[in-house]
């Protein structure tokens, strides 16, 4: 909901640099949060793609920490090129690697009863 929220913000021109950072510091403490909870469970289960995969996550950390620092004078622009990182990320990484993933997780008997 944040996300499409944040989305028709840009498009109307109504975003600014007080809520670009605090989507910033929620993007950052929940994918720290979402991150740790996944490789702690990769390597639970002795998942054989967790090499792999933590460095696709140090990849994202980075690259959120980049956007933001590369374009800090410019809220719009950060809210765009974030938009559009979150984008891909969903694509390219949580419809395929995370689903491999959380595939292995549920053949090797896990099941918390709630996703994260």
């Amino acid at each position: 909901q944040r996300i499409e929220d944040l989305h028709s913000r840009i498009g109307l021109g109504t975003v600014g640099d007080v809520e670009i950072r605090d989507l910033q510091d929620f993007l950052v403490s929940y994918m720290e949060e979402h991150f740790a909870y996944e490789e702690s469970l990769m390597r639970k289960y002795s998942y054989p793609g967790t090499e792999d995969h933590i460095k696709k996550h140090e990849w994202m950390r980075g690259y959120i920490l980049e956007i933001t620092s590369a374009r800090r004078f410019d809220a719009a622009g950060i809210a765009f090129d974030l938009l559009m990182a979150l984008n891909s990320w969903l694509v390219r990484h949580i419809m395929s690697d995370d689903l491999t993933l959380a595939n292995y997780l549920i053949s090797s008997g896990f099941n918390d009863g709630a996703s994260k």
